[in-house]
């Protein structure tokens, strides 16, 4: 039997929270690690040394490329450091530790709002790009849907447009820089009435279909949704999964971006997120803290012996207690050693289920057994580059499989062979 160790994609598949956590504000003590590039971009060079004095909106750092993002101070303050930092996902950044000494408020122009890091889709592509690529006759998703990386991270902002919290700044921007033909709002069941009220806190002459999914799995991944409101427009028309949507005149907007937007033209640019913290039992709470902040200040007691950043289906450890906390990060699981599953992947009894859940029509364990077994070409025959890395396979498998864990790294494998 194949022993588990702390690793990413450990976390049992049907962890879900129960309820509704309860929400705080979290400050910090004013050290915040800013990575100077993201995780999937081109090279950004840092612009700010050690000692250096910086303004709320100064750039940190330049881009080097199409989808380099600038970096720009949250507030004023102190430059501690310009040194590799591990983030979220495991890898070592370029990152300005920066001091802060005064929290000022000043907005941003639409411009360098758009242009600044932290408005990108989960993989890894600059709003401000996606915008520029996106042909005449678009369509626009608004995604309030479910999605194991932040439901209730987006239920709790669904509910802040409940209480009258307006969109108008940041969704007439991006309605100026992209002629849409069709809107939707994808949402689940029990967020319908928020997804009302958004409907309804939308400026008047903006009609939306409403996209509401099915509760039964997580499934709202962007392409699924992409297909889904293609298919409303025009049944006959099929979507390339080789390249992007927007060059296929699809956006799918999350509301964490949008509300991050409209943060920057009203506000400035102290970027604050709302971060879902929680235990493997789903217990946890809903913090709001600024971008940056290094995780073990969420802890004043004392850090938890392992954390997992990004969700249950596809968390990852984080293996250094001063990684710093930023979008598009949502969520976050903590567990001690004794809590962690000790999962077997040889327990599939064949039952099929993930077969029958997969939106891509794929056959899992299939091709797990193909990438366990180095055969990644015929596991690239069998469309192993066609996985969403949706985790609905994990989700509905009754012996607890963590198929999309292998299938994460066997697509990782796949790419590091093609550039070899």
């Amino acid at each position: 039997m194949r022993r588990f160790h702390l690793k990413e994609g450990i976390l049992p598949p049907d962890w879900c929270p129960r309820a509704v956590p309860p929400r705080r504000e979290l400050q910090g003590t004013g050290v915040r690690v800013l990575p100077l590039r993201g995780y999937r971009y081109d090279e950004a060079r840092p612009l700010v040394v050690a000692g250096q004095r910086v303004s709320a909106g100064e750039p940190l750092s330049e881009p080097c490329g199409l989808l380099s993002r600038v970096r720009l101070a949250p507030a004023s303050g102190r430059i501690l450091a310009v040194e590799n930092r591990r983030v979220g996902d495991g890898c070592l950044l370029p990152c300005a530790v920066l001091q802060v000494e005064q929290e000022d408020e000043q907005p941003l122009s639409a411009g360098l709002a758009l242009s600044a890091q932290g408005l990108e889709n989960l993989d890894g592509i600059p709003l401000d790009h996606e915008l520029a690529i996106l042909p005449a006759g678009a369509i626009l998703i608004l995604n309030a849907a479910e999605t194991e990386l932040g439901h209730w991270t987006l239920m709790a902002r669904l509910e802040e447009l409940a209480r009258g919290k307006a969109l108008s700044h940041a969704l007439d921007l991006v309605l100026e820089r992209a002629r849409f033909q069709h809107l939707h709002l994808a949402h689940r069941a029990p967020q319908r009435k928020a997804a009302e009220a958004l409907v309804a806190a939308l400026k008047p002459g903006i009609s939306l279909t409403r996209i509401q999914l099915d509760n039964s799995h997580p499934g709202a991944h962007p392409r699924l949704l992409a297909e889904r409101a293609t298919r409303l427009v025009n049944p006959s028309r099929t979507l390339d999964p080789t390249r992007l949507l927007a060059s296929q005149g699809v956006l799918v907007l999350d509301l964490d971006r949008l509300l991050l937007l409209e943060r920057r033209l009203t506000v400035g640019p102290a970027d604050r997120f709302l971060l879902s913290v929680s235990d493997l039992a789903g217990n946890g709470e809903l913090v709001e803290l600024p971008s940056g902040l290094p995780w073990q200040e969420l802890f004043p007691e004392g850090p938890p012996s392992a954390a997992f950043a990004g969700g249950a289906l596809d968390g990852k450890l984080l293996r250094d207690t001063d990684s710093p906390l930023c979008p598009p990060l949502r969520a976050l699981v903590t567990a001690n050693p004794d809590e962690l599953p000790r999962l077997r992947e040889d327990a599939c009894n064949t039952c099929g289920r993930c077969l029958e859940a997969c939106p891509r029509s794929l056959a899992p364990p299939r091709l797990v057994h193909l990438i366990e077994e180095q055969r990644l070409h015929e596991a690239r025959g069998m469309g192993l580059e066609h996985c969403l890395l949706c985790g609905v396979c994990s989700y509905v498998c009754p012996s607890h499989i963590h198929l999309g864990h292998s299938l994460r790294k066997g697509l990782q494998q796949l790419r590091e062979v093609r550039h070899v």
